[in-house]
């Protein structure tokens, strides 16, 4: 082959990028921020509880508390004699006994107000069976005044001269009882995926600052550290206690289950519920709540956690009236502990005399939970007296956790690895890692009859 000759041009080829791409060398342009396109996804009423400090220890699985009753009480009508003459005594029915063994709470002389002003004076009572005169001759007893079902109250009491006393009164208590339940996660890895390597390095809601990750399986640690707060959150909103012990049992032990009761049912079985209908939300609705509140004695600061669609109906009725604010909920609203103060930021309204701090509860609206199709929690709302009652044990919120705690071994949240690989020492044989975590919970919730569900 002839040797080219001075000034003979060399073969060239064009460098593109097509040509090279197909030797797979160039690096992609991956953005090194893992997106959370879902956002924090829920567990607000767990952490807002967890966040304003409220939670108590407990050693002992299960914890109760007593509530007094009220301290004057009406009289129930039933049974009702037929109506007499003017001026002639008449006989009912206690329909609101005490169960045994306390003694009913009206008593021989006391004087009671019916319901169109007429005064009547108890002659005899003979449990259950109440005898009463009108102290007015002319009074004629009638449906105007006295039917089944009224309530009667207790104004006085009269007595002659010289007589004995009367025999004393009670009021009743009522016992709050609950219990903890016990909540796991687990999360497993291989030895392998803990050395796989990734595009990404960060973990990052947009508009917040992002949590460094070194591999893939660091996000799922994060990942059950928010389920078990999530199922921790599930069991102090809707827990329910297990009264099925003989069919709801853990399959491994053939135990019944011990769960715990959650804000939702209580508020239920001893609480108020108002209702509305949507789009329709009115100022009404304060007024009803303010004046049940009224009749409970109930105090003059509410948390409301509310789905968006309460929200924002109530958004949309007081647009003149809402402000934000950070209200410091332990130092303004419970006494003044400097050192327990946290400002979180609520919607902040004052009708009737009574402040009321709306929190958006946004668990209601995920949509793998409480926001899923055919559920209406996004237009519930739950209005929470606030408030710290003393006990023997510190401070006892009124709506609260409980955990399990002896000494210095406590079972909030606990986490612990077992592993065959990894950087740490190896205790079992097989290449994995094992991620426990475990709660020992429950919710502790007082004064339900100040408490409010507003749902449709």
């Amino acid at each position: 082959m002839p040797i080219p000759g001075p000034g003979t041009a060399a073969s060239t080829a064009v460098y593109t990028n097509d040509l090279v791409s197909s030797f797979d060398i160039l690096k992609p342009d991956v953005w090194a921020k893992l997106i959370r396109s879902h956002g924090k996804q829920g567990a607000e009423f767990f952490s807002t509880i967890r966040a304003l400090g409220f939670q108590v220890p407990t050693s002992n699985e299960d914890y109760s508390h007593f509530e007094d009753d009220w301290i004057h009480e009406t009289v129930g009508v039933s049974n009702l004699a037929a109506y007499p003459a003017a001026g002639a005594t008449i006989t009912f029915d206690v329909s609101n006994l005490p169960a045994a063994p306390a003694a009913a709470y009206i008593r021989v002389k006391d004087q009671l107000l019916l319901k169109d002003g007429s005064l009547v004076y108890v002659t005899a009572f003979s449990s259950p069976t109440v005898t009463i005169a009108p102290l007015d001759s002319t009074l004629v007893f009638s449906a105007a005044n006295l039917v089944n079902t009224d309530e009667l109250i207790i104004i006085s009491n009269a007595n002659g001269e010289g007589t004995a006393q009367p025999k004393g009164r009670f009021s009743g208590t009522r016992k709050y009882e609950n219990n903890l339940q016990i909540i796991k996660e687990t999360l497993e890895v291989t030895g392998t995926q803990m050395t796989d390597g990734l595009w990404f390095n960060e973990v990052q809601i947009p508009g917040e600052s992002g949590t460094p990750i070194s591999a893939y399986y660091v996000k799922g640690q994060q990942d059950a550290e928010y389920r078990l707060a999530l199922e921790m959150e599930g069991a102090c909103l809707f827990g329910q206690k297990n009264t099925n012990a003989t069919v709801a049992i853990d399959p491994d032990t053939g135990n019944a289950i011990r769960t715990t009761e959650g804000i939702v049912p209580y508020i239920t079985n001893e609480g108020n519920e108002v209702n509305y209908t949507p789009g329709s939300f009115t100022v009404s609705k304060f007024n009803e709540i303010n004046k049940i509140a009224d009749k409970e004695f109930a105090p003059s600061h509410y948390c409301a956690f509310l789905g968006i669609d309460l929200h924002e109906e109530i958004d949309d009725t007081f647009v003149d009236y809402l402000k934000d604010t950070n209200v410091s909920f332990t130092n303004d609203m419970m006494g003044g502990d400097q050192k327990k103060g946290i400002n979180i930021g609520f919607t902040y309204l004052n009708k009737g005399g009574r402040n009321y701090a709306f929190k958006r509860l946004n668990s209601f609206s995920n949509q793998k939970t409480y926001g899923a199709n055919d559920y209406n929690y996004p237009a519930w709302g739950l209005f929470i007296p606030l408030g710290m009652n003393k006990t023997d044990q510190g401070k006892l919120p009124t709506v609260g956790l409980r955990y399990k705690q002896l000494g210095k071994y406590n079972r909030f949240t606990e986490v612990w690895d077992v592993s065959g690989a990894g950087t740490g020492k190896k205790v079992i044989a097989d290449d994995v890692s094992n991620l426990y975590l475990r709660a020992h919970i429950g919710g502790h919730f007082q004064v339900g009859n100040q408490m409010f569900k507003v749902n449709p």
